[in-house]
C-alpha cells in the first residue's frame, strides 16, 4: 500500500519538475525581453515577482504538464502565453492572487475545465484553443468576467445548460469542435453575451437555444449540417448578423425571423430552393442579403417579397436562375445587386420597373439579348458588368443612361452600333476578349 502511494507522489513532482523551462519575460513588446531558466514551474513566481508588472510571460514548446495551484501568487502582467507545452491540466486555485489580462494556453493537451480555475477572474481574452478539452464542470465560469473566451478547435460535443452558468462573457468562440448537441438555456445564463461564434461544427438542429437572447449581436453558425429553421427559434433575440453559410437548409419558412432586428443574412452555399412569402418581409433593419449558391431556380414574384426594404447588397449568384418574373424587382432599392453566374438568357424590358440600384453585376451568364431601354427604368445606375455572355452585337439604346462603368469583356461580340455607346459618360469600358473588328473597337 505505502510503496504505492509513494510511487504515485514521485510521480507527481517529477511531472510538475521534468526538465529545465524556458521563459521569456517581456517588459515591452516592442522589445525582446530577458530570458530566464527555471527547473520547475513552481520557481517562475520567485523569478519574476521582483520585477513588478511586466507586459508578456511566454513559454512555448517546452514541457509543463500541470499548472499547480498558487503557481503564479503575486505576479501581474498583461499576457501570459503557456503553448505548445504539454500542459495536461490546470489545477483550481492555479491563478489565485495573480494579475494576468490575456491568458493564452493554446495548443496544450487539457482534456477539461474544472470548477475553481476560472471563477471570479477577469479577462480581457482567454484562449484555450487546440486542446484535448471535452467536459467543462457544472458552473466553471460562474463569476468570471471574461471579454473573450475562444475554445477553438477541441473535443466538445455536448453543451450543457450549467457550462457557464452566472457567467459575464461577451464573446464565446467554439469552432471546430465537433458539437452536435447544446441544450436548451445552456447561453441563457450568460450576462451580456454578444457574440457567439459556433462555426464548423455538427448541428442538425438548433431548438430553442437562441430564443430570447436579447444582447446578442453576432451569431455564426456556418460550416454546420442545419436542415430546417423551425419558425420562432430566433424569438426575443436580439441578432443583428447571422451567418448560416455552408449548411444544408432547403427552405426558409415564415416566422423564423420575425421581429429579430436582422442587419445581415448570410444563407449563402446551402441548398435553398424556397422562401416562403413573408419569411423575410417586414425586417425593417435588413441591409444585407446572402444567398449565394443555392437552388433558388426562377425567380417568382413571391420568392423577394422582402424587397420593399431598402437593400445595401442582395447576392443571387449561382442560383440556377434562368428566368426572372416582370416586377420581381419593382419598387425596391439595391445598391448592389448580384446575378452572377446563373442561366439568364435575356434581360426584357420593365424587369427592373422603377427601382434604384447603384451596380449590377450580370457577369457569367447566358445573356445574348438585352432589349432597347432594358435599363432605362433605373434611377441611380453607374455601373453594369455583362462579361463572360453571349453577346454578339450592341444595339442603340441597349445602354442608354449616363454610366460610368460597362464591362463588356468575354463575350461574341462582332458588332457595336455606331450610336450605342454615344452620350455616355463613360469612365470605364471593358471590351476586351470579344471579336471585334479593329476600326470599331476604337
Amino acid at each position: 500500500m505505502f510503496p504505492k502511494i509513494l510511487m504515485v507522489i514521485s510521480t507527481f513532482f517529477v511531472c510538475l519538475k521534468c526538465s529545465n523551462i524556458s521563459v521569456d519575460l517581456y517588459k515591452d513588446f516592442d522589445y525582446i525581453g530577458d530570458t530566464i531558466t527555471i527547473n520547475s514551474i513552481f520557481e517562475l513566481k520567485q523569478n519574476v515577482v521582483h520585477r513588478g508588472e511586466l507586459q508578456g510571460i511566454l513559454i512555448e514548446n517546452q514541457n509543463v504538464p500541470v499548472l499547480p495551484n498558487n503557481f503564479l501568487n503575486g505576479i501581474s502582467v498583461r499576457e501570459l502565453s503557456i503553448t505548445k507545452s504539454q500542459v495536461r491540466d490546470v489545477e483550481p486555485g492555479a491563478l489565485d492572487m495573480a494579475s494576468v489580462v490575456n491568458l493564452i494556453l493554446n495548443d496544450n493537451q487539457i482534456a477539461r475545465i474544472r470548477k475553481g480555475i476560472f471563477n471570479k477572474k477577469s479577462f480581457s481574452s482567454l484562449n484555450l484553443n487546440n486542446n484535448n478539452i471535452s467536459h467543462i464542470e457544472d458552473d466553471a465560469f460562474q463569476g468570471a468576467n471574461i471579454e473573450k473566451l475562444s475554445l477553438d478547435g477541441n473535443k466538445m460535443t455536448k453543451l450543457t445548460s450549467k457550462m457557464f452558468t452566472r457567467s459575464h462573457i461577451a464573446v464565446i468562440s467554439l469552432q471546430s469542435n465537433g458539437i452536435s448537441n447544446i441544450e436548451d438555456g445552456t447561453f441563457a445564463k450568460i450576462d451580456n453575451l454578444r457574440e457567439l461564434i459556433l462555426n464548423d461544427n455538427q448541428l442538425e438542429v438548433i431548438g430553442n437555444v437562441f430564443r430570447n437572447l436579447t444582447n446578442l449581436h453576432d451569431l455564426y453558425l456556418k460550416q454546420n449540417q442545419i436542415k430546417t429553421l423551425e419558425p420562432g427559434c430566433f424569438d426575443g433575440s436580439g441578432i443583428y448578423y447571422l451567418y448560416l453559410g455552408s449548411n444544408q437548409l432547403t427552405h426558409i419558412a415564415k416566422g423564423v425571423f420575425y421581429k429579430v432586428p436582422l442587419v445581415i443574412l448570410h444563407v449563402s452555399d446551402n441548398r435553398i430552393s424556397k422562401i416562403d412569402k413573408g419569411a423575410l418581409a417586414g425586417i425593417s433593419t435588413l441591409k444585407y442579403v446572402h444567398l449565394h449558391n443555392n437552388n433558388l431556380g426562377d425567380l417568382k414574384l413571391s420568392t423577394l417579397d422582402f424587397l420593399n426594404t431598402p437593400l445595401n447588397y442582395l447576392v443571387l449568384s449561382d442560383n440556377c436562375i434562368s428566368n426572372i418574373d416582370i416586377g420581381v424587382f419593382k419598387n425596391s432599392k439595391i445598391d448592389d445587386l448580384d446575378l452572377s453566374r446563373n442561366q439568364i438568357k435575356s434581360i426584357k424590358k420593365k424587369l427592373f420597373q422603377n427601382v434604384i440600384i447603384h451596380t449590377i453585376n450580370l457577369s457569367e451568364n447566358e445573356i445574348s439579348e438585352i432589349e432597347e431601354d432594358a435599363f432605362d427604368d433605373i434611377e441611380d445606375l453607374s455601373s453594369i458588368d455583362v462579361s463572360l455572355n453571349k453577346l454578339k452585337e450592341v444595339k442603340k439604346r441597349m445602354f442608354s443612361l449616363p454610366l460610368d462603368k460597362v464591362n463588356l469583356e468575354g463575350n461574341v461580340i462582332t458588332y457595336i452600333d455606331s450610336d450605342a455607346l454615344n452620350g455616355l459618360p463613360l469612365s470605364h469600358l471593358q471590351i476586351k476578349n470579344n471579336h471585334i473588328a479593329t476600326n470599331n473597337n476604337a
